[in-house]
């Protein structure tokens, strides 16, 4: 449908043209100068009239004045008609009688009568008889000037007639041309409509998947925090119950049996003979319940970490779990700017709980420990994040396949209960480092130290 639309208008227009251009040509080259040739025709006729009228008017006058001789005076009237004759531009001139015989007078004025080229006039000669004068007048130029006007008029038909036929068909092949262009344009718009719905609905596809690939780890993230805040309870509840069973194993069996021995000494009402002994095995039990009770104490919040900081409370750690036969242990922490308890605390235990599995699980000759604050992995421009790191040179293990139980998963619980993360990088016969990051409000340093020990 398109290419007709381009195609046929022009071909329509032509062939309503072309019979109108060549009538036009018609008209001008030829009828103009058909009606100027039967113009000149009439007005050679008239002209002709009045030579034939004139001649027979000289004839009268000739005839009137000598009524015998006028006749034979041909060379003086052939004279007087010649002059006419050219005059009016007259071919031929011819006198006849009443019945119709050539007089002597116009043998002397021209050629023969049937000389061509030539129109007929005539005119009666009243006296001396009844005659006619017959006036052939010269139609030769007239026929060279209407072939003059046939061919320039031609020219000008022709030349009229292609601008009748070109302007009209330049104007509807430019708006053809346009319409193409329109057309060609509109092609492409629909091309690139059709493209940009194709990419438009890749898009959607696009947007839909990525949009359930979030819902999904979204749901996955609600799972895991609900998992996180099972932990935590667990986490809680097992650090509780450790509590308790301190509590009532050791130091409620000693509190009881300092009880008792209390308890006999005063139903007894009289000194015992060994009475010092037992006084000094309740000093030493209750020394013991003492001992027992500052562990509890330390296991639920040491009084070194709120009192002098993580830094302290990390090298006492160190210090702590440092003996003659076990792993060479070194402590290297960073000044730090007092920190939010919590994160604090979490960081503490961390590293704690990668000591003590360092030293009994490693199998390492030396363990090295360390915290600062240093720039958020994966973080904005400016976070920062406070970090603890444990690192051995033991014989490490698998991450993935820590069993349900291990520390390794309650110390990333408590770093992703309050947004960090840990990261053990292990590898067998070659040690493990443990190390987790907790978001803090403390500026990194300018000079990107503290991101590691």
């Amino acid at each position: 449908m398109p290419e007709r639309l381009t195609t046929q208008p022009s071909q329509a227009l032509a062939s309503h043209l072309r019979p109108i251009a060549a009538l036009a040509w018609l008209l001008i080259g030829a009828v103009l100068p058909l009606g100027s040739f039967a113009q000149g025709l009439e007005e050679q006729r008239v002209a002709g009239s009045q030579l034939a009228a004139q001649v027979s008017s000289l004839l009268q006058r000739e005839a009137a004045g000598l009524p015998r001789l006028w006749r034979y005076d041909t060379q003086k009237l052939a004279g007087q008609i010649d002059h006419l004759r050219s005059s009016s531009a007259g071919l031929l001139v011819e006198v006849m009688d009443g019945r119709g015989m050539a007089l002597a007078v116009p043998a002397l004025s021209g050629p023969s009568p049937q000389a061509p080229w030539a129109v007929w006039s005539s005119s009666p000669v009243a006296a001396p008889g009844s005659g006619k004068v017959w006036v052939a007048m010269d139609l030769r130029p007239l026929w060279r000037r209407t072939a003059a006007l046939a061919g320039g008029f031609g020219a000008l038909g022709l030349a009229l007639a292609a601008l009748m036929l070109w302007l009209p068909l330049r104007a509807v092949r430019r708006s053809e041309a346009e319409i193409r262009d329109l057309l060609a344009a509109l092609r492409k718009s629909r091309g690139d409509i059709t493209e940009l719905a194709e990419h438009l609905e890749a898009r959607v596809v696009d947007r839909s998947a990525r949009l359930e690939r979030a819902l999904a780890e979204l749901r996955a993230h609600e799972v895991h925090l609900r998992d996180l805040a099972s932990q935590a309870l667990r986490l809680q509840e097992s650090e509780r119950r450790a509590i308790a069973r301190d509590l009532h194993d050791d130091i409620g069996q000693v509190l009881t049996g300092v009880r008792l021995q209390i308890q006999f000494l005063a139903s007894t009402g009289q000194p015992q003979p060994d009475s010092a002994a037992t006084a000094q095995r309740l000093l030493a039990a209750i020394d013991s319940a003492i001992d027992q009770t500052r562990s509890a104490v330390q296991r639920l919040a040491p009084p070194l970490l709120a009192e002098q900081g993580l830094a302290a409370a990390l090298s006492q750690t160190c210090a702590a779990l440092t003996s003659p036969l076990g792993p060479e242990i070194a402590c290297a922490t960073e000044a730090l700017p007092p920190l939010d308890s919590a994160v604090e605390t979490a960081a503490y235990r961390i590293a704690q709980e990668a000591l003590t599995n360092a030293v009994r699980h490693a199998g390492a000759s030396a363990i090295h420990a360390g915290a600062g604050i240093g720039p958020r992995t994966g973080g904005l421009p400016g976070q920062s994040a406070l970090w603890v790191q444990v690192r051995d040179d033991g014989k490490g293990f698998d991450a993935s396949q820590v069993p349900a139980g291990h520390g390794f998963l309650g110390m990333r619980d408590r770093a992703e209960l309050l947004g960090g993360r840990l990261d053990a990088i292990t590898s067998a016969g070659h040690g493990c480092t443990i190390r987790a990051e907790l978001p803090c409000d403390q500026p990194a340093p300018a000079d990107g130290q503290g991101a590691t020990p």
